[in-house]
This record gives structure tokens, C-alpha cells and sequence, in this order.
């Protein structure tokens, strides 16, 4: 017979109850957003899109903060902060395509760039920590926010899909709507991920 620590699993569950919940709020949140702002709720610079913004923002720093404080996942939890702010980064291609017209929104690369040197000058670390992290819900969860931002997101709502399917009469509209809607979905599924990586790893580190 197994050994089962039933209050973890317990309290494992409760956790990805609430983020199921936290991600049913959401929902309803853009719904109300929807029906203040209409149209614009999609919009460059909308309210969506700030929101998403925000939360890969927060997402980047949590994990920054983590690293600093919990040197055993150090150069893991800089790994991911590198993505989150890559990710802000494209979400301010248009702002950057103004200001750095050929490089634009892929200055970001710099920030994966250097947490991978990092990565790799500590590599013995990085390796011991990702096995543990690997084995984690945490990870899953990150894994269904890639599903969500880039299979779901970006190629349901592709423009060319998306026209075949429904015309090309507000197409755009259309577009940004499923794709900025999932987006969202998935970068608040993210933000839980900190939590969850904290409960998963950092919390009994030194267990």
C-alpha cells in the first residue's frame, strides 16, 4: 500500500478547486467589462489588453521575488520570470514597433537571454531543480497555459481561420475576441501558478 499524505492531497485539490472558481469570477468579470465597454473591451490598449498585461507583469515579478528569497529554485524561478516578461513584451509589440521599429517587441528575448546564461553557468543547479518542479501540479498548470495561449488562442483565433469559418464581415473584431479572451484566461491560470509553485516547492525546500 502506497503512502499517502491525505492532507496534502486534500489541500492540493482545495487549491485547484479555487482556481477553477478564481477562473469562473474571471469570466464573469469580462462579461461585465464587455457590457460597459463594448466594442473597445478588445481594443488596442483596451481594457483586456491591459489586463493581460498586468497579469503577466505580476506573474514576472512574483517569480523574480520567489527567486531571490528561495535560492534552491533560484535559477528555475528566473527561467520562468524571463518568460512572463517576454510575454509583456509582445503584448507591447505595437508600442515597441514605434519605438524600435526592427527589433520591436523581441528586445524582450534579452530577459529569457540572460536567466539561460544564468541557467547554464549554474547548470548542476537548474538540473536538480527541475525534476522536482517536473513532477509538480505547478507544472501542469503551466502546461495548460501554454495550451491555452498558443494552440487555443493563436490558432482558433487565427484571422485566416477565423474568416473561412465566419466571412470576412468583422473578422478583426471576431479575431481579437476569441484570441484576447483565451489569452486572458490563460495568463490568470499563470498568475495562480506562483501560488501553486510556492505550495509545490518552496514552502518545503528545506523538508
Amino acid at each position: 500500500m502506497f503512502d499517502i499524505d491525505y492532507k496534502k492531497v486534500y489541500l492540493s485539490a482545495l487549491r485547484q478547486f479555487c482556481y477553477f472558481a478564481g477562473i469562473f469570477a474571471f469570466v464573469f468579470c469580462i462579461h461585465y467589462l464587455a457590457d460597459r465597454f463594448k466594442a473597445e473591451t478588445f481594443a488596442e490598449f483596451g481594457v483586456v489588453e491591459n489586463m493581460q498585461l498586468g497579469l503577466l507583469v505580476i506573474s514576472g515579478f512574483i517569480f523574480t521575488i520567489q527567486a531571490i528569497a528561495y535560492k534552491d529554485y533560484r535559477e528555475l524561478l528566473f527561467l520562468l520570470a524571463s518568460v512572463c516578461f517576454l510575454a509583456s513584451c509582445r503584448e507591447l509589440d505595437s508600442w515597441f514597433d514605434k519605438r524600435i521599429p526592427l527589433i520591436s517587441w523581441r528586445v524582450g528575448f534579452v530577459f529569457p537571454f540572460v536567466a539561460l546564461l544564468l541557467a547554464f553557468i549554474n547548470r548542476k543547479n537548474i538540473m536538480k531543480q527541475l525534476i522536482p518542479f517536473l513532477g509538480s501540479p505547478a507544472f501542469y498548470m503551466m502546461v495548460s497555459v501554454l495550451i491555452l495561449v498558443l494552440p487555443i488562442a493563436q490558432c482558433i483565433g487565427h484571422r485566416s481561420f477565423v474568416e473561412d469559418i465566419l466571412g470576412a464581415n468583422n473578422v478583426r473584431e471576431i479575431k481579437e475576441f476569441i484570441e484576447e479572451t483565451v489569452e486572458c484566461l490563460g495568463y490568470m491560470l499563470l498568475l495562480f501558478s506562483t501560488f501553486e509553485i510556492y505550495c509545490n516547492l518552496l514552502k518545503h525546500q528545506h523538508s
